[in-house]
């Protein structure tokens, strides 16, 4: 008998390296593909998220608008020397729209550039609606002389009576204007009011001019819901509220028979009376915060007949509509 060992030849040892070789690209290519699974999940989780936060903020403050702590808008006295800073140069975002009460609900149908100037062309998402709401703030109520920035604007109401909006600093003159009703002041307080413009803007970090540029976000500009804010200190900011909202648009339901029903929607253009909006319908474009690797060139419908369909590089995300009906809970029949 033959004690030496046959060991593998050639062949067998190349066939047996391939085998290996096709088993470790085949695991690899699953292990990507799982991977790519894992990422697109948790993009498409962070894109409902984002979708549902940004619906929920545009849903509390359209809910509230047109609210003010009893009274009716046109109870409301504007003090004389309230002059609140509007944005630097605008023609229509002024100091005096911001203290116009009545003025509480006003869309803004997007175009090539900012159909109102509170947004620089910049700072501005092209053909995004927008939508600038007023009222006061019932979670601020107070009952005593307001603090903070003398600049805040508050209004002072009389339970049952008439109002007052005035500057915080403006203290003896709004006590005139709304007198206490016993020693205590009982039956009167004071509410922050509150003016917020929604938008989109195509970055969501600004550079240190505080535009947007192609080179923001890493070069990969987020687009970005913000909101134009009145201050406590009397002026309007900027704030980003949620990433990865893409488009914006809004109708409008006009209630024209008293029901508090809204009987037909219009796009802000064709709203002759903004008092008798009595809701709106909001539809948003979510995308997610990760390239799919895909192009996306379909085109999706929103409010007020708008198709939109995404260009370039930014057909490689991918992205969904979501939309919700809100019911102005404040407005009475017109």
């Amino acid at each position: 008998m033959n004690g030496r060992q046959r060991g593998y030849s050639l062949l067998e040892v190349l066939a047996a390296l391939s085998a290996a070789t096709l088993l470790g690209l085949a695991l690899t290519q699953l292990l990507v593909l799982e991977q790519r699974l894992w990422r697109s999940q948790q993009a498409g989780a962070r894109q409902q998220d984002n979708a549902r936060t940004a619906l929920e903020l545009l849903a509390r403050a359209i809910r509230s608008a047109d609210s003010w702590g009893g009274v009716e808008a046109g109870a409301i006295r504007v003090a004389a020397n309230l002059h609140p800073a509007g944005r630097s140069g605008a023609k229509a975002c002024t100091g005096d729209w911001i203290a116009d009460p009545l003025d509480a609900v006003h869309g803004f149908d997007g175009g090539a550039a900012p159909p109102f100037d509170c947004l620089s062309g910049s700072d501005y998402r092209r053909d995004s609606d927008m939508l600038a709401l007023k009222s006061v703030d019932a979670d601020g109520l107070s009952t005593t002389q307001p603090g903070g920035n003398a600049a805040g604007i508050w209004l002072r109401v009389a339970a049952g009576g008439g109002a007052y909006l005035f500057a915080a600093g403006d203290w003896s003159a709004a006590q005139a204007a709304v007198p206490a009703q016993n020693a205590a002041d009982h039956g009167v307080y004071q509410l922050p009011y509150r003016v917020a413009v929604y938008a989109l803007r195509p970055c969501s970090v600004q550079n240190s001019s505080g535009q947007c540029s192609s080179k923001a976000d890493g070069g990969q500009p987020i687009p970005t819901l913000v909101a134009i804010q009145l201050t406590s200190a009397g002026n309007l900011e900027e704030k980003p509220l949620v990433e990865n909202i893409e488009q914006l648009q809004f109708d409008y339901g006009l209630d024209s028979d008293g029901d508090r029903r809204p009987d037909r929607y219009l796009a802000a253009a064709a709203v002759s009376d903004w008092s008798r909006v009595c809701s709106v319908r909001v539809g948003l474009i979510a995308r997610a915060d990760w390239r799919s690797g895909s192009r996306d060139t379909r085109r999706y419908a929103l409010p007020g007949a708008y198709q939109y369909q995404a260009s370039g590089a930014e057909q490689l995300w991918s992205r969904q509509v979501y939309s919700r009906e809100l019911t102005l809970r404040s407005r009475r029949a017109p």
